[in-house]
């Protein structure tokens, strides 16, 4: 079985079983491909591996002029071929600013298999046939592609959002984003499913090259990844099949596709755990999911929806951002900080999240973040309701951040509340 969403996947086998956040996690190691020893092993394995540097003569050429010298990549180039007239003119212009990421002829041998493994049944789930679908040819292409940003090795960072050549009616319009995972200075994965091979990139005069071991899949809708993982979100999806919720984004999603509008702009969910939900005790839960509560759950849940589209270099940008949700136009706040060890409280109990998705928790890490790794700022929300605790779970509908603690709007009264 291939990996489904690989960086929620990722995110729970780097954590392990040793993590408060995600528990055992045994099974996601074997979904994700990770060897049963671990991923420090998986990771040393490609470290292992033999890489012959291309040395031929780059001088003057442009990214599409490498790909066609690399007899390693004639898919990659018939895709391009095939492909609108205005990429192909940014490959070719010497006046481009890209980093392409190009997969071999043997990876999409290799996600050809895994499509028609998943067309003739041998994965039953209906959203592996519906994925294949919408993945065409150009639309992998593009997200291979990242706009404006010639990426030199040293450029990469843990945690880092690259926006892609790919726009999406269902981002509002917006391009869709790659998550980098570094993990040493050499090893750098791209959502946790293609390992960039960085001694084999190539300099050209509009960008950078780099060869690419798998074909990336486009994320999944949100939905999916929540119903995917229920040893994690299971609590708040059924708290949101509960309350008519998914049936009306269902619906919505629907309108916005027959009529031709795009009006949604993306979502971005603050998506509580089921260990946040227990936080919130026996009384609460029994409470919030009878059908007394059943109005006050849904404006929970909804309270945990953004209707505006925002990934942590935006919080990390501007500091604060107020975050419009589906509840009523109420806001949320998310604070972005430099973490300071000697006066963070939280420090410790973010520590083994921090470093088990490869971050050193450091002010400078010397790795070309230059103070943009989201693992060196803390997330708080609602002036510490509840912490970030994993950013930038990407989807094809929005993008989700996991929250220790469940939001409790101004609005609802729980009977903790009471006693």
């Amino acid at each position: 079985m291939h990996i489904t969403n690989p960086i929620v996947f990722a995110a729970l086998a780097a954590v392990g079983s040793s993590s408060p956040l995600f528990g055992p996690s045994s099974w996601v190691t074997d979904i994700a491909g990770v060897p049963g020893d671990g991923l420090g092993s998986f990771v040393s394995s490609w470290l292992s591996r033999d890489h012959k540097i291309n040395d031929r003569d780059r001088r003057g050429k442009t990214i599409g002029e490498l790909i066609e010298r690399d007899d390693r990549l004639s898919r990659f180039q018939k895709t391009l071929q095939q492909a609108g007239r205005s990429l192909q003119d940014d490959l070719y212009n010497k006046g481009s600013k890209l980093t392409v990421f190009a997969w071999t002829d043997d990876a999409w041998r290799e996600h050809e298999r895994h499509r028609r493994d998943d067309e003739d049944g041998h994965d039953a789930s209906n959203h592996h046939k519906k994925k294949h679908q919408d993945e065409d040819p150009e639309k992998i292409l593009r997200y291979h592609i990242v706009r404006d940003h010639a990426l030199h090795e040293g450029d990469f960072y843990d945690g880092q959002v690259l926006e892609t050549h790919l726009k999406l009616e269902s981002l509002g319009g917006q391009r869709q984003r790659i998550r980098v995972f570094k993990y040493r200075q050499d090893a750098v994965f791209l959502n946790m499913q293609a390992h960039v091979k960085l001694n084999e990139g190539e300099k050209a005069e509009n960008g950078e090259l780099y060869i690419v071991d798998r074909v990336l899949h486009l994320p999944i809708d949100l939905e999916e990844t929540f119903a995917l993982i229920p040893t994690e979100f299971s609590t708040l999806y059924t708290a949101a099949a509960r309350t008519g919720l998914l049936d009306e984004l269902r619906e919505h999603e629907k309108e916005r596709q027959s009529s031709g509008r795009n009006n949604q702009e993306g979502l971005t969910v603050l998506a509580p755990n089921n260990a946040a939900w227990k936080n919130l005790g026996y009384h609460n839960l029994a409470y919030l999911f009878s059908d007394r509560g059943i109005n006050e759950l849904k404006k929970i849940v909804q309270y945990h929806i953004g209707t505006e589209l925002h990934y942590s270099p935006d919080f990390i940008k501007d500091r604060k951002v107020n975050l419009r949700t589906l509840h009523g136009k109420r806001d949320v706040e998310i604070e972005a900080r430099r973490r300071h060890h000697s006066n963070d409280r939280s420090r410790e109990a973010d520590e083994e999240i921090v470093l088990a998705f490869g971050g050193e928790d450091k002010p400078d890490r010397g790795d070309g973040s230059r103070g943009r790794s989201p693992h060196q700022y803390l997330f708080t929300v609602n002036d510490g309701e509840a912490r970030i605790v994993f950013t930038d779970g990407l989807s094809g509908n929005g993008v989700l951040h996991v929250i220790n603690n469940v939001l409790i709007p101004d609005d609802v009264q729980l009977p903790s509340d009471l006693a």
